[in-house]
């Protein structure tokens, strides 16, 4: 009787962590590398030679709201490339004090939001330098699934810019 009571408040716990606790709170969220390929720059910075294609995509049964800045029609996640840094073993954000910025200090130009229904996905690209080639680096996005809800930052996997 006493494995059954143990069994039956284990499951309880469980079934309390999975309905309403720390696995749910984190949207089922993917950003992944489409599209890796060189190109010609021909702007002020030629050593950008390497456009990266991302997609989000919202995995979750709920809408998701991606935070970023739209441009021309566009819309750009507000995120990081984050690089591996292979002396210190840890990846490195490109910030002086190696964090990503506190968001209520972001830039209101990266705090516009669109809204990505389940099953759909966004797609982005990034410029890369041809120094980083070989490097491994992963892309963050901030994502929140209500709007009066602080964002959390989503990374993708590691990738190695070709």
């Amino acid at each position: 009787m006493k494995t059954i009571g143990l069994l039956l408040g284990v499951l309880m716990l469980y079934s309390g962590l999975t309905v309403g606790g720390t696995a749910q709170e984190t949207p089922p969220v993917v950003i992944s590398v489409v599209r890796m390929q060189k190109f010609r720059n021909r702007g002020h910075h030629p050593e950008n030679n390497r456009r990266v294609t991302f997609r989000l995509s919202n995995q979750s049964k709920n809408t998701l709201l991606v935070y970023g800045f739209k441009y021309d029609g566009e819309f750009e996640p507000t995120g990081y490339l984050i690089a591996f840094d292979s002396d210190r073993g840890e990846w490195v954000y490109p910030t002086s004090n190696n964090r990503p910025v506190e968001w209520n200090e972001t830039a209101k130009e990266s705090n516009e939001t669109i809204r990505l229904r389940p099953g759909d996905s966004i797609k982005f690209t990034a410029e890369m330098s041809q120094l980083e080639v070989g490097g491994r680096f992963k892309r963050t996005v901030y994502v929140a699934w209500e709007k009066y809800q602080k964002p959390i930052e989503v990374r993708s996997a590691e990738f190695i810019l070709r």
